[in-house]
């Protein structure tokens, strides 16, 4: 878990000639924009958009590697770094249940169990 959620972007001119704006430490996700300004606005709504995602899906998100030129820092808003955090140790310290994690498998299997057995137990009753 990192401690800074500010990552690196790197910033490509595509084909088209739109400015691409992308973060290489999460591996997916990309935005643009028509100028280089333009793209750089756009990364704050990729960035929360990236780390919601991996934060929803269980993941880990990546400890931000280095800026460097051509790669500036974009940060989310402080909510968002909050709940990413925030939302990770909940889950870590207190065993809850994400919907990709082994409990909540647990879980789902274990209410369909108590669906079909509910469902036998009434056909038995009628």
């Amino acid at each position: 878990m990192p401690d800074r959620y500010d990552y690196p972007a790197e910033i490509e001119r595509g084909e088209d000639e739109r400015f691409v704006v992308a973060f290489p430490d999460f591996g997916w996700g990309a935005t643009d924009g028509a100028g280089r300004d333009e793209a750089l606005a756009e990364t704050k709504d990729l960035l929360r958009e990236v780390i919601a995602t991996t934060t929803r899906e269980g993941g880990d998100l990546p400890k931000p590697s280095r800026a460097g030129k051509g790669r500036p820092r974009a940060a989310p808003q402080v909510q968002i770094a909050l709940k990413a955090g925030s939302l990770r140790r909940v889950v870590r310290n207190r065993d809850v249940a994400t919907p990709t994690s082994p409990r909540a498998r647990r879980c789902r299997e274990r209410g369909a169990a108590q669906v079909e057995s509910r469902a036998r137990h009434q056909g038995r009753n009628d």
